[in-house]
Formats: structure tokens, C-alpha cells, sequence
């Protein structure tokens, strides 16, 4: 009956096939339909009715394990097949670990689908490629599509898709997967094989053409072994993956998880997919190619893990590998093999936790690695972060929260690296000291590149070196950057390269802080330098070791360029800012370019040497400099500026104009620069001539010794680092023979014949004073011996002074021999009653010369100048024993007296001259006599107002002379140097007018004897009183008896000169002869006189004439005289 209903039912769908081009075929478990399902559906798709049928199983349940036939083979040419379950989703095909029930499709220019059904239990026993669907197709005008369905609690291999398409005439997927679920199947999912057979000419995407395998909204979970691909393409779209395993593919002999790829050149894709809790405890990663085009966009890794220690392992590709908009959280190692490119992009890999060496992301070699807006957070490592030996392009990453314990979290060998706006932020390198670094790159034995860009590196700290450069050849170039808050067991910044090429500009590097105090700088370089820092910041830095902001040591080699930088506030033990150190084969014939420009050193300080600058390089001096400034540095021990400890020509740049250094200091006192100490000289009160020092045996000898650097600064060394620097004095013999060993054997018995006592000390303040040094010792002459102390400055300071002699001198008539306790003789000074003012006005003689020095016995005697009974009344001297005459006269007025009348009648030279031009020449001498007068006018209130000044002083004048006696000095003595050098020039130029004016006629005969005076005054006139004032300055009495005695003898051969005439002819009678008192050359020589100008014999004039010319002279004269004078024109 219920067959019959069946057919009838049959008949009616098929009426409605033929109205409307469809039909549907209703298929229950258990029916003869059933059991002959593959001849039932063929039937009506070879009756060619319509254009699609639509097989219907509207039951829940259906036993596949009864079908009549081992599989159904369906061939569905022209005509759109689907198989549905019922619309509850719940129908469900049982294979119930049976043979029969496999479900195959050839397909060509149509559609199958199937829909709405659980495929379960289905394990063919003791068969071998017998899939639960299967595909066969020569062509990609079809599409199969399995929609909402389930597969499940299957233990063998699902479904094969075989495809031998050649050409692609459709854009859809030919195989479509919506909806699906896969759930704990322990065999492969999916055979795909494209059958194709290719030329070398076809191109790579042409492969997948028409072979495309699409999964919507599907999910995977618990499942062995997902897809074996040969040329297919994959693309899994909102999908969900959890809990895959590894699958053995009998076929292939290999063990596989997610995907195996039969060929080198796959291609799968992930978008908006989720992969999650999948552990894989076999070696086995999720998928393993030979080559494969890999994209992930918008998906999500979660407790992912395979004991491959890799996702993806993509091998021998000339593919790439792109991840966008991805989160990677809680998972394993992402991708291992060598693909050539790997790009990732807006992704974020966070909680990353890995106890493995292996990378925690890629272990891809030779690979380049392209990172762009992409994050890595909460990271916890052994190993590194990628593998190094691939080319890596960070631009627009993030790295917070890591936390690495292996050698580096990034690790980068043999390829050039760029970082373009990267932050860094709270990352944490804790492997072991000194050895760990979250960036190491090492070029290898070739030359690599590090471009950094706009890195902002901050709150980070590392073990060892933050980042570390080594190799053969780095150039590195850091530019627009920001690194702050770093700590660091070791330099932040460290380059190692045996040749470096480093570039920073535009570079903020500030609170950082090197905690390990043999590692060198925050910035860290060595070896072959190329080196350019410009427009860059370094502030607050603190190094343990050298180098506050830039350490530079073992340098082979260096061109270094440092141009408008700022360094402030860094701290390191030497060299606040900057510390270099020696260099190592350095070839003084390699000129070295080392420009250091308009750059500001500020509040940095030293704990020991070099406030800003420390250097022991020996090629600083090759610097040039321009507009550098440090000021305000500070150092504790020495150079709050800068510091070199010797060769400053050769390691110390030149401290010329193009270097500011003001008020950098040492404990609060400035010291801009300095060295250590380099020379010591010897500064003493003690008379020393030739070298020599003569001292009675037991007497003081204050010797001081300073310590001086090479820049002749005194050491101050006001932290007294220098105070183990000590000074002993010895004494060596003098040789007393000839022959070499008699100096040997003396000195070896030196200590016999001397003691030293205080002949120690430390320097203090840059000094070294023995002021209580004493010798006592047999008198004779002995060379002194200086030694310092520590070893360690024995080849570091010299010496500046030559070996003293030292004469050891018996005791003088005033002194007591002494013997101290070793029998060394030394002298004493006797000791009287302390109201005996020894040490100022009173001497203390002795009462016996050896043994005693008894006060009672003693005498005190006072000193010459003193007197009474406490040598405290002065003895002034006794000018009484000065005659009246000597008082009185003063010769020198009375020659300036003489010298104005002998200038005023100094005209009468000119008048022969101005005899044509009476009135012209009148006036003019009368002028010179008014000059005259004014010169003596300004003579005498000079000395007028030299009077009233020093009359003002109330400065004690009374002085002790030599001898002792007291006497009271005039304070206008005090100018009697600058007097007597005018009057020196005044005789001068009085002695020069009446040389020329000699030479006229008609002037009188005494102008030559006031010529010949004038020498005479010059030598015993200004030039006695100046050796008189310096000779005799504390012997006024002496000093009176011998200006006196000039004084005198000038006045008497002046009064000679100037008189003998006028006597001579008063006493002949002829006072009145006016022609005796000139001079006329127009005469001949008279034989009886002797003379030209006496008048006897005139040249063309009478005796009458000449008188007549004589008076007129003497009338002129006479006028000129005249103070005042009116002439008229006529």
C-alpha cells in the first residue's frame, strides 16, 4: 500500500516537473527508493526531464549500510541535482562503519548540492579511496555546493574532489562549503587533486583557475587531518578551527594536520577565521608545503600550539605569506621554512609564551620579512622574537610588555634591517649579565645596513647592551628618535663592528642609565669610526662607568663629526658627557677628520675626572672646533671641564676662542680643565743663587714644593686624591775625589754624618711645605735628593728645577753648638728673658759657645736705633752735625734761576735774522719770552700742587736707615724722581737752544758759557740725584754729605763760568767795552788776542760801526726784555 502511494505520489511530482521545470523526488529509509538510490536518481535525470531534481529525504534517519549498491554514481550532465535532508537539518546518513553508501558525482555544466544532512560513521572497512562524496570533472562549468551540513563521528576519509579542468570559464568557486560542521572525523576531510598537465609556460596563477574550494561559516573541531591539495585553491571564510590532530595519508606516506600540498605551488587563504585551542602533540606542524601562497586577513589564533614548534611550515616557496587585521594571542611559533616573503600588516600578537630557544613568531631563513601597523604585546621568552637570518622591514610597530630571557628578542644576522616608527615600551631583557639584548645586529663577515626611524624607545631595561651592534662592516643610521628611561647592564646603544659607519640626527636620548661599571657610555663605539651626530639631544643620562652620554674606546681609526648637540645633566664616573678613551694601532700618519661644532655641554658632572670631556685619545689634537660651549660641568677630583691626563698636544683639542669653558668647577672651586700632575717645581724664600743654599747645621730650611699639570695649572686638588703623592728630601754627598767608587763608599756612610728631622710631607692644595725641615749635619756641602714616595708617580711627574747644593755651615759667633742624642751637631740661638724683644728690636748673645743655653746667663742687647732698657725707645740721627751752609744752600734753585735768565737772554741768537723785519722779529722774541715765562710759571705750580697732595697724606713717614738709627722722611721726596727726570730733560733742551743760537752773530760771549755749564749741570745735577735717591734710599745722612758735595761743585763751576769775564775785564778796566761782551764773526784773527770777535781787526768796518751795530742790538735786546711791548706799522 505503501508503495503504491509512493508511485503515485512520484507520478504527481512529476507533472509538476514538466509545468514548471522541476522536480523533487521524496526519498524515505527504508523504501525500495532507498535501497535503489543511484538507479532511482539516474532514471529520472537520463529520462531528461526538466532542469533540476531535487532528491528529498525527509526522514531523520537513514541506514546507508542497506543500500542495495556498494556506492551511488551519479551522472548529472545539463541538470542541477540536490540531495536534502529534511528542514529541521536533523536528517542523518548512518554508514554505520559499512562498505556501501559512498556518493559520487560527475558533473558538467550543472549544480549539486547538498543540504540539511549529518553524515556519521562512515569507515569502509578494508577499502581504499572510497570517499562519502566524491567529484569527478573535466570542465568548471559546474558547481558543488554542500550547504548546512554536518559530518561527523567518521573514521575515514570524507570526500574527493578530482578536477581535470584545462580552462576557466566561471569566476565562482566550483566548490562551495556554507554552514558546515566537521566534528571529531579521524581521517582526512578533504582529497582535492587537480589533474592537470602543465608546460613550463604556464604561469603560476593559471593553475588554480578552475579549481577553487571555498568554505563559508564552517566549523572544525576535533578532526585528524583537514585538506591534501594538489593545485587547488583553499579559501576558509568565517570559519572556526579547533582541537586538530595529525593524520597519516596512506596514499602519500606523509602525516599531516590542517593542509599537505602534493606540489610546490598551493595557494590557501583564512578571512575572518578562527583558530583555537588546537595542540598538537606530534611533530607535525598545522600546515606543512612545499610551497604555498598563505593569507590570513582578519582572524584569530588562540591556544594554538604543535610540538613542530611551528604553525605554518612553508618550504622552497617563491610565494608569499600575508597576515592582515590578525590577532595571535596565547600561540605557538607562527611560521618556519623558507618562504621569500612574509608580509604583516595591522596584526597583534599578544601573551606569547614560549620556554622554547626556538623564535616565537617565524623560524623562516633567507626570507624577507615586511611588519607594518602591527603589535606585539605581553610577551615571555627564552628565544628570540624571528628567526635571524632573514631581511626584516619594521614600519609602524609596537612592542609592549615583553619580557625576553634569551640572548635577544630581536635577532638580526647578515641582512640589512630597517625600523620605522617603532615603539618600544616596558620591555625587559633578563638573560644572563651582559649577555642578553632586545636588539642584536650582527653583520657577519660583510657590510649590512640598520636604518632606524622615528624609534620611541622608552621604560625599558635590559641585562647587557639594549642594542648591540657587531661584525665586520655596520652602518647604522638612527634618526628622529626618542630613547628614554632605559636601564641597562651595559651601554643602551653598543657597536662593536670591526668598521662603523653611525649616523644619528634629530636624536632626544635622555634618563638612561648604564648600571655596569665596566661597560663604558650610554652610547657605546669602537674600532674603524665613521662617525656623524648632529641636532641631537642627550640629558639626564647616568652611566656607573665612563661616559655619561658617548663612550668611544679602542679606536683603530675615527673621522667623527659633532654638530649642534646638546649634552646636560649626564653623570658617569669620567667624562661626564663624553669619555674617549686611547686608541690601539693608531698610524700617526692617517689625518683624521674630527669637526666638533657649535655644540653645548652643560651641567654635566664626573664623579672623578672630566665634567664634560674626558680624553686619552692621542689624535683629539686634530680637532676643529667652532663655538663650543661648557659651562656650569662639575667633577669630583679634577677637571670640572674637561680633563686629559697627559699629552695634551696630542690628546686634548686646542682650548682656544671656539671653546666657551667658564665656571665648570671642583667642589665648588672653578677648574675648567687640568690634568693629571705632570711637573714640580721648587718655591722658596731661601736665597738661592747658582743652586746653592748655605745654612748653619740645625737652622730651618723652608722648602716648598708645587704640583703643577701640563696646562701650568696648580693641582688644588681639593678633594685630596693627590694626598698619597709625598715628598722625601735625602741628602747625597758631594764626591770628595776623583775616582768613582769614593762617591759609593761616602754615601754608604752618609748616615753618620747627617740627620734629617721633617723631611716628609704630603701635597696640600697643589703644595708640598717644609717649613720645619732640618738639617744637622757635618759642615760641608751635600747635594739634596727628592723622591716621591708612591712608585706610581715615579715616571708620571718630573721634576722642574735643578739639583741643589746644600753648603753646611758651622755655627755662627751668636749661636751655641748643640749634640743631639746621636751625636749630630747642630747650632742654636741663645734664649733670653721673654722682655728681651728678640724678634724685633733686641739681639740675644750667649754666655758660652757650646753646650749651654742658659736664659739667666744670657745677654740681650739692643739692635742700632734703639735704646732703654726694653730696646723700645728709637734713636733718631743727628743732623746737627750738618753745617748751617750745607742746610741752607740749595744749588739747584739758584741754577734755575740762572737757567731762566740764560733763556731769556737766549733771544739775542736770533737777531741777526730778524734785523730786515724789525718789527716781525720783535714780536716774535717777545713771544718767546712770554713762552718762557709761562713754562716757569707751570714749573713752579707743578710743583705747588705736588706739595699740597702729598702734604695731605698722613702716612707715618719715620723710617729705620741701615745702621739702625731712626730718621723722618718728607713725603715730597716721593716725586723727587719724576723731578729730577723733568730737569733732566729741561737741562736738555736749554743745552740743545744754546748750541744753535752759538752759532749766530752778535749774541752775547756768555751763551757759550751757559752751553758749557748746561753739561756739566746734566751730570752732576738729575743724574747724581737719581743714583743718590737709589743708592743712598736708607742712608739719608750719607745720602745729604753727597748731594751736598755735587750740589756745591755744580753751583762753584757754574759761578766760574758765568763770572770770569766780567771779573777779568773789571780788573783790566774795560768793563765798558760793549764789543768784549759779544761775539761778531766779521773780524780777523788778531795775532795779539787770539781771536775772532775781540774787535781789533774788523773785516770791512770800522771799529765805530760795529758799536753802532752793538747798541742797536743791545736796544733790541732791551726791548725783548720788556714783558710787554706795542709796535706800530712804520
Amino acid at each position: 500500500m505503501k508503495l503504491n502511494f509512493c508511485f503515485l505520489l512520484n507520478i504527481l511530482l512529476i507533472y509538476l516537473y514538466n509545468v514548471y521545470g522541476k522536480i523533487t523526488l521524496i526519498i524515505r529509509n527504508n523504501t525500495e527508493s532507498f535501497s535503489n538510490l543511484q538507479e532511482y536518481i539516474n532514471s529520472y535525470i537520463s529520462a531528461g526531464h526538466g532542469e533540476e531534481i531535487i532528491v528529498k529525504f525527509v526522514d531523520s534517519y537513514y541506514q546507508f549500510s542497506k543500500l542495495n549498491t556498494f556506492s551511488v554514481n551519479i551522472f548529472s550532465y545539463n541538470i542541477n541535482v540536490t540531495l536534502s535532508g529534511n528542514d529541521e537539518g536533523t536528517t542523518v546518513f548512518d554508514y554505520n562503519n559499512a562498505k556501501t553508501g559512498s556518493i559520487n558525482f560527475v558533473l558538467y555544466k550543472n549544480i549539486v548540492k547538498f543540504e540539511n544532512i549529518i553524515f556519521e560513521n562512515y569507515h569502509p572497512y578494508d577499502q581504499s579511496k572510497i570517499y562519502v562524496l566524491g567529484s569527478v570533472v573535466e570542465y568548471d562549468d559546474f558547481q558543488l555546493i554542500v550547504n548546512n551540513c554536518t559530518f561527523r563521528n567518521n573514521d575515514y576519509e570524507l570526500i574527493q574532489l578530482w578536477s581535470e579542468c584545462k580552462e576557466k570559464t566561471q569566476d565562482t568557486p566550483q566548490y562551495l562549503f556554507t554552514n558546515c560542521n566537521f566534528y571529531n572525523n579521524n581521517k582526512k576531510i578533504l582529497h582535492t587533486v587537480h589533474h592537470l598537465q602543465l608546460d613550463s609556460k604556464t604561469k603560476y596563477e593559471d593553475k588554480h583557475k578552475c579549481a577553487k574550494v571555498k568554505y563559508i561559516n564552517c566549523n572544525f573541531n576535533n578532526n585528524r587531518g583537514l585538506i591534501y591539495s594538489k593545485y587547488f585553491l583553499h579559501e576558509f571564510e568565517n570559519c572556526y578551527i579547533s582541537n586538530l590532530y595529525e593524520y597519516f595519508d596512506n596514499e602519500d606516506g606523509k602525516n599531516f594536520v590542517l593542509l599537505h600540498t602534493k606540489t610546490k605551488e598551493e595557494y590557501i587563504s583564512f578571512k575572518n577565521t578562527t583558530f583555537e585551542n588546537i595542540n598538537v602533540d606530534s611533530l607535525f606542524p598545522l600546515i606543512n608545503s612545499e610551497g604555498l601562497t598563505l593569507k590570513i586577513e582578519g582572524s584569530n589564533f588562540r591556544n594554538c600550539f604543535t610540538n613542530y614548534n611551528c604553525l605554518f611550515n612553508i618550504k622552497n616557496s617563491h610565494n608569499t605569506i600575508e597576515v592582515t587585521n590578525t590577532n595571535f594571542t596565547n600561540s605557538g611559533t607562527i611560521f618556519c621554512g623558507d618562504t621569500s616573503e612574509v608580509k604583516i600588516s595591522n596584526s597583534n600578537f599578544d601573551n606569547i609564551v614560549s620556554k622554547s630557544t626556538i623564535p616565537a613568531i617565524s623560524r623562516s631563513k633567507n626570507t624577507n620579512i615586511i611588519i607594518e601597523g602591527t603589535t606585539f604585546s605581553n610577551f615571555s621568552l627564552i628565544g628570540k622574537l624571528f628567526e635571524e637570518e632573514s631581511n626584516y622591514n619594521f614600519t609602524n610597530v609596537k612592542f609592549k610588555d615583553i619580557k625576553s630571557n634569551g640572548k635577544a628578542f630581536l635577532l638580526f644576522l647578515h641582512n640589512n634591517i630597517t625600523i620605522n616608527n617603532v615603539e618600544i615600551e616596558n620591555a625587559s631583557c633578563v638573560g644572563d649579565s651582559g649577555d642578553t639584548s632586545f636588539i642584536i645586529f650582527d653583520t657577519g663577515e660583510s657590510e649590512k645596513s640598520l636604518n632606524i626611524n622615528n624609534l620611541n624607545l622608552k621604560n625599558s631595561l635590559s641585562n647587557g647592551p639594549f642594542i648591540k651592534i657587531k661584525g665586520f662592516s655596520s652602518k647604522v643610521t638612527i634618526k628622529n628618535s626618542n630613547i628614554n628611561n632605559v636601564r641597562s647592564y651595559g651601554s643602551v646603544i653598543e657597536n662593536t663592528s670591526i668598521k662603523a659607519y653611525i649616523e644619528m640626527t634629530n636624536f632626544t636620548f635622555y634618563n638612561n642609565v648604564n648600571n655596569y661599571k665596566y661597560e663604558c657610555g650610554i652610547i657605546h663605539f669602537q674600532n674603524d669610526l665613521d662617525i656623524l651626530i648632529e641636532d641631537s639631544t642627550f640629558y639626564d643620562n647616568h652611566s656607573k662607568s665612563n661616559g655619561g652620554a658617548i663612550c668611544l674606546d679602542n679606536i683603530s681609526h675615527m673621522n667623527i663629526k659633532l654638530i649642534s648637540n646638546e649634552f646636560k645633566n649626564n653623570r658617569a664616573t669620567n667624562g661626564g658627557a663624553i669619555y674617549l678613551a686611547n686608541g690601539i694601532n693608531t698610524n700617526e700618519k692617517n689625518e683624521e677628520k674630527i669637526y666638533i661644532e657649535r655644540n653645548i655641554f652643560h651641567y654635566n658632572i664626573a664623579e672623578n675626572f672630566g665634567g664634560a670631556i674626558y680624553s686619552e685619545y692621542d689624535k683629539l689634537y686634530e680637532t676643529k672646533a667652532k663655538n663650543n660651549e661648557i659651562i656650569m660641568n662639575k667633577a669630583g677630583i679634577m677637571g670640572g671641564g674637561v680633563y686629559t691626563p697627559k699629552f695634551i698636544n696630542k690628546n686634548m683639542f686646542k682650548l682656544n676662542s671656539d671653546w666657551k669653558l667658564s665656571n665648570n668647577t671642583v667642589s665648588s672651586e672653578i677648574n675648567d680643565y687640568t690634568t693629571m700632575p705632570s711637573y714640580i717645581v721648587l718655591e722658596t724664600d731661601m736665597a738661592i743663587e747658582n743652586n746653592e743654599i748655605s745654612v748653619i747645621s740645625g737652622n730651618y730650611i723652608p722648602l716648598n714644593f708645587e704640583l703643577y699639570d701640563e696646562y701650568n695649572n696648580i693641582i688644588t686638588d681639593v678633594t685630596k686624591y693627590y694626598s698619597d703623592i709625598a715628598l722625601k728630601l735625602n741628602l747625597e754627598l758631594e764626591p770628595i775625589s776623583t775616582e768613582s767608587n769614593s762617591y759609593e763608599i761616602d754615601n754608604k756612610n752618609s748616615n753618620n754624618i747627617f740627620s734629617l728631622l721633617n723631611n716628609k710631607c704630603t701635597f696640600i692644595k697643589g703644595r708640598c711645605e717644609f717649613k720645619f725641615f732640618i738639617i744637622r749635619a757635618v759642615p760641608r756641602t751635600y747635594y739634596l735628593k727628592v723622591d716621591i714616595e708612591n712608585k706610581l708617580y715615579h715616571e708620571e711627574i718630573n721634576f722642574k728645577f735643578n739639583n741643589i747644593k746644600i753648603n753646611i755651615l758651622p755655627c755662627s759667633d751668636n749661636q751655641i753648638k748643640m749634640y743631639d742624642q746621636k751625636g749630630f751637631l747642630y747650632c742654636e740661638n741663645p734664649i733670653c728673658d721673654s722682655s728681651c724683644p728678640t724678634n724685633s728690636t733686641a739681639v740675644c748673645f750667649p754666655s758660652n759657645k757650646e753646650l749651654v743655653n742658659d736664659i739667666n746667663l744670657n745677654q740681650c742687647v739692643c739692635l742700632n736705633g734703639w735704646e732703654g732698657s726694653n730696646c723700645d725707645v728709637k734713636v733718631f740721627i743727628d743732623y746737627s752735625k750738618i753745617s748751617k751752609k750745607s742746610k741752607s744752600s740749595n744749588p739747584q734753585n739758584d741754577k734755575s734761576n740762572i737757567l731762566v735768565s740764560d733763556q731769556l737772554s737766549d733771544t739775542s741768537s736770533w737777531m741777526d735774522e730778524m734785523y730786515r723785519n724789525y718789527n716781525k722779529k720783535i714780536h716774535s722774541l717777545n713771544s718767546l719770552f712770554c713762552k718762557s715765562i709761562y713754562i716757569y710759571l707751570v714749573f713752579l705750580l707743578t710743583l705747588f700742587i705736588i706739595i699740597i697732595v702729598y702734604a695731605s697724606n698722613d702716612d707715618d713717614n719715620i723710617q729705620q736707615s741701615k745702621h739702625g738709627n731712626w730718621y723722618y722722611k718728607c713725603k715730597l721726596e716721593r716725586s723727587n724722581f719724576g723731578l729730577n727726570i723733568l730737569y733732566l730733560i729741561l737741562l736738555i733742551l736749554f743745552l740743545n737752544i744754546g748750541r744753535s743760537i752759538s752759532k749766530y752773530r752778535c749774541i752775547y760771549t756768555y751763551i757759550r758759557y751757559i752751553t758749557y755749564s748746561m753739561y756739566f749741570s746734566i751730570i752732576s745735577g738729575p743724574l747724581i740725584s737719581i743714583f743718590i735717591s737709589s743708592i743712598f734710599d736708607t742712608l739719608p745722612l750719607e745720602g745729604i754729605y753727597v748731594n751736598t758735595f755735587f750740589n756745591s761743585l755744580c753751583f762753584i763751576v757754574t759761578f766760574v763760568l758765568l763770572s770770569w769775564n766780567k771779573i777779568y775785564y773789571i780788573c783790566k778796566k774795560q768793563g765798558d767795552d760793549s764789543t768784549l761782551y759779544f761775539i761778531y764773526k766779521n773780524h780777523d784773527l788778531c795775532s795779539i788776542h787770539n781771536s775772532t770777535y775781540c774787535g781789533c781787526k774788523l773785516k770791512n768796518m770800522s771799529k765805530d760801526e760795529l758799536l753802532i751795530n752793538i747798541d742797536k742790538y743791545i736796544e733790541i735786546y732791551k726791548i725783548c726784555s720788556d714783558f710787554f711791548e706795542q709796535f706800530r706799522n712804520n
